[in-house]
This record gives structure tokens, C-alpha cells and sequence, in this order.
């Protein structure tokens, strides 16, 4: 799950355009990992930890979509 931190630092970084994403998903890896493991086992990391952000920012974008279409049908219906 993408934390509000997660959330913070592409405010940050991309400001309005946040939601876009980055021409490449190597961005979404922070560059100071923590982890001090084998080369290979550090990139599996990298690998494992940019699917699971990307994943999650899907998965906000979609939440946020359906919203939006729900409120949308409402004010439709509610006129």
C-alpha cells in the first residue's frame, strides 16, 4: 500500500502533474534504499517494491475514478 509519505514526495517531486506518471517506473524507487543486500537481491527489491507503488497508484487512481463516476451518476440522477 502507497503511503501518505509515498503520496507527499510526488507531490513534491511533480507538483500539479502528480498524477501523471513518469516517463519510466525506475523514478517511483527511491534512491537511498535502506537495504544492503547481494547486487542481484537488491535489484529483485527495487523490482518487487516499483510493481508494488505502481500497483498502488493504480489501485488510488481507479478508487478515485469510480468515485468521481459515482458522484457524477448522482448529481445526473438527482436533477
Amino acid at each position: 500500500m502507497i503511503s501518505h509519505q509515498d503520496l507527499m514526495n510526488l507531490k513534491m517531486r511533480y507538483g500539479s502533474r502528480f498524477l501523471k506518471f513518469p516517463s519510466s517506473p525506475s523514478q517511483l524507487v527511491p534512491h537511498h534504499l535502506q537495504d544492503h543486500h547481494h547486487p542481484l537481491q537488491l535489484s529483485k527489491n527495487m523490482v518487487q517494491k516499483q510493481k508494488e507503488r505502481i500497483m498502488s497508484i493504480y489501485s488510488i487512481l481507479a478508487k478515485a475514478t469510480i468515485i468521481t463516476e459515482v458522484h457524477r451518476v448522482k448529481l445526473v440522477f438527482l436533477r
